[in-house]
């Protein structure tokens, strides 16, 4: 009974804080995939990426991956993909639509073809992962002794649990 009003307790504390997340992200992180097949590697490698790198992340976008080495798993694999993360949609389109931006991607198109899309992520595939991971969450069978049952380290855990997903430690 006890460890039922705990995990309801964690239960309402972590709705609180999701609709207060939703509250505070006016508008959710934005990811951009680019899809780049180069056909010189060397050129592409020393004209364009010291040109393009800074002007990405002087308009805000972050490097999140970038690779030659790619392994297709379905369909046919880019030579190279960036990916990059943004504050918002809007941030993503004024770079791309920045005439600094349009100048590198000149240079970029004399060795490489680019496919780029956007993927907006919706707050609540945030939350959603975290009351997942709540929803599953398990006692380690090593604590089940019986000087410790299994109901008396699940209570004494969940507080941890439960600021791990407030937090952001846990579920991401």
């Amino acid at each position: 009974m006890v460890h039922s009003r705990i995990v309801n307790a964690c239960s309402v504390a972590v709705g609180a804080a999701a609709v207060q997340g939703l509250h505070a992200q006016a508008k959710p992180p934005v990811y951009t995939v680019t899809e780049i097949d180069v056909k010189n590697v060397d050129a592409y490698l020393k004209e364009y990426t010291p040109v393009v790198q800074p002007i990405i992340k002087k308009h805000g976008g972050t490097l999140l991956a970038a690779s030659l080495k790619v392994t297709a798993l379905e369909g046919t694999a880019p030579k190279r993909v960036a990916i990059n993360r943004w504050e918002s949609l809007e941030a993503a389109q004024a770079l791309y639509n920045s005439a600094e931006f349009k100048a590198a991607q000149q240079i970029g198109n004399k060795y490489a073809t680019f496919r780029r899309y956007a993927v907006e992520v919706a707050a609540i595939t945030q939350i959603i992962g975290a009351v997942q991971l709540s929803a599953s969450w398990q006692v380690p069978a090593h604590r089940t002794s019986h000087s410790v049952g299994r109901g008396a380290y699940a209570i004494r855990a969940l507080p941890d649990l439960c600021l791990g997903i407030v937090s952001g430690r846990l579920g991401s």
